[in-house]
């Protein structure tokens, strides 16, 4: 096989016993789907790490695979995580070699300079041997290849570890993310959990309990930023460092509530959001209490523009002005903690001697975390923010406070909720479908651009759920997956702004070499920008598809 390298989209779920397993092998359809029969596989994977773990620790599993038949093998190099919930999205560089082959040896690729640049030298020992027999099904419609399904039993070596069972379904290029979260949807109906671990990850944490695995900054590249992600999760504690994203809790909106007022349920549901983080923010322990407060303030943000036609402002404008003022200084700290998590990623994977030259980067960084958290708490602890929440809640608990109200005579405008979405909906889709000029070449900027639209409809689809169909939850993974995918563009650019910054002030040359370090990690987020240009197609399409417009069109046939 030639040297192939791509982005592998998959959904995995946990297969609980034998019989449940049974049962899935004699499925032929999943819906609208044929589930047609494509052979059977037993497969060896064997997973290599030096002894230090200084792949796994760069955030790469690199393993050697053979059938029963014997012949090559193939090695991969996966990246670790991206996870959300059953469906995995990560890099793979995968290229066929004789057995046994050294990675000195193999053709120049991807492959190859990852092992070699991350064990740098360093002798490769094998982590744990995974079995498999698995039974394949091709996922077809409409003439189409939408995925493969594979059915896996799988053994752990020849430690004793009991046989577990798994069923993944890995996209195929004729397939888009909207349909393979479809058939995500179905196979959860039938009672399968998501499995949000790899089989490595899963095998390595069960054949050595005490292995800590892959720290949380390889579960997402994002660092400690919703850790999705993509939004932006917190790992969860035995999922493998991956949080699964959780479904927005009832805010109570009606179809024929007026605007104002549903507006002032949604902004009390992410005003008490905000207030519940607000002590674990202020203690610093935990630095997704920061995120989660952060990210209820943005969402008040988000629903002032939206609800601003229905209010008068002079009487929107103190909240408007209290939830700016915090959203900056939560901001300031936030976006210098994911900085910095994203840079100590990078500077484990370093050498010695390179990673001593980088922590000039990191000490400078870290001494503006140190100052813009100051202000943070400083804020916090002020009287203009206690009088603002003292204020903000005297007009989230009075009914009718600051609303619009149409004057006598005057021609009736859209107010209620089913009124108003219908048009909202389509407009704010058009503004995300109107960057499809700039594709695929658009610039940075364009791509930041088409980032905050899809946030925004993003958001109005959470916000009004409740009286959509309820396929806006695929609507919404779909519009997550984008700005996951462009948030991380985001990151690399801002990061390269704040090296640049870092290069031509008198930190570049307070620490020998720290120059040089700055400009090789400048070199490494320039790279994966383009990386991350040239992959957007697959999320796009999935916003883009019929499948998608068809959600719109059945959310809004609702109302």
């Amino acid at each position: 096989m030639p040297i192939a390298s791509r982005t592998e989209v998959e959904a995995k779920f946990e297969v609980p016993d034998a019989p449940a397993f049974e049962k899935l092998l004699s499925l032929e359809a999943l819906g609208e789907w044929r589930l047609v029969p494509a052979g059977e596989q037993r497969i060896t994977d064997r997973y290599f790490d030096t002894a230090g773990r200084d792949l796994m620790r760069g955030g790469y599993a690199f393993r050697r695979r053979t059938g029963d038949a014997g012949g090559s093998e193939v090695v991969a190099v996966k990246g670790l995580g991206r996870a959300h919930g059953a469906v995995h999205q990560r890099p793979e560089h995968e290229m066929e070699v004789p057995p046994g082959t050294a990675p000195e040896r193999w053709p120049a690729g991807p492959a190859r300079d990852i092992v070699l640049e991350r064990a740098r030298g360093s002798p490769l020992v094998e982590l744990l041997t995974v079995r498999q027999h698995r039974s394949v099904r091709g996922v077809e419609r409409d003439g189409r290849r939408v995925a493969a399904l594979s059915l896996d039993r799988i053994e752990l070596g020849d430690r004793g570890a009991p046989e577990a069972y798994e069923l993944e379904v890995e996209l195929a290029p004729d397939g888009t993310v909207a349909e393979l979260r479809a058939l995500s949807k179905l196979l959860r109906g039938l009672g399968l959990r998501p499995q949000p671990r790899s089989k490595f990850e899963g095998a390595l944490a069960l054949l050595d309990p005490e292995e800590p695995g892959p720290p949380p900054a390889f579960v997402r590249e994002r660092a400690t930023r919703r850790t999705a992600g993509a939004s932006r999760r917190r790992p969860a504690a035995g999922a493998g460092g991956a949080r699964k994203r959780s479904r927005t809790a009832p805010m109570g909106v009606l179809a024929d509530d007026p605007m104002a007022e549903a507006g002032r349920k949604i902004l009390r549901h992410h005003r008490d959001q905000m207030l519940a983080h607000e002590a674990g923010t202020i203690a610093g322990s935990d630095p997704e209490e920061l995120h989660d407060m952060r990210v209820a303030t943005r969402r008040q943000r988000a629903a002032l523009r939206i609800l601003r036609p229905y209010f008068r402002r002079k009487a929107i404008r103190p909240v408007r002005d209290g939830l700016r003022t915090l959203g900056g200084s939560l901001g300031s700290v936030r976006d210098l903690d994911v900085l910095l998590a994203a840079a100590r990623a990078y500077q484990s994977s370093l050498a010695a001697a390179d990673a001593g030259a980088f922590q000039g980067v990191l000490d400078a960084w870290t001494r503006r975390d140190d100052a813009a958290r100051r202000r943070m708490l400083e804020h916090l602890g002020g009287n203009a923010y206690a009088e603002f929440k003292q204020s903000y809640g005297a007009f989230l608990d009075a009914p009718g406070a600051g609303a619009r109200v149409s004057a006598s005579g005057e021609t009736p405008r859209p107010a209620l909720v089913a009124h108003v979405l219908r048009s909202e909906l389509w407009a704010g889709y058009g503004r995300v479908c109107a960057f499809e000029a700039l594709l695929p070449a658009a610039p940075v900027g364009a791509l930041h651009e088409l980032r905050i639209a899809g946030k925004r409809l993003r958001y109005l689809l959470e916000f009004f759920r409740e009286v959509l169909h309820p396929c806006v939850a695929e609507a919404i993974e779909a519009m997550v997956a984008l700005q996951d995918h462009l948030g991380e563009l985001q990151d690399a650019v801002v990061t390269i702004g704040h090296l640049r910054e870092f290069l031509a002030g008198p930190d570049a040359t307070a620490v020998p070499g720290a120059a040089t370090a700055a400009g090789r990690y400048l070199d490494s987020r320039q790279a994966r920008i383009e990386e991350l240009r040239r992959t957007l197609d697959r999320p796009w399409k999935a916003v883009s598809g019929s499948a998608f417009k068809s959600c719109l069109s059945r959310a809004v046939a609702k109302l």
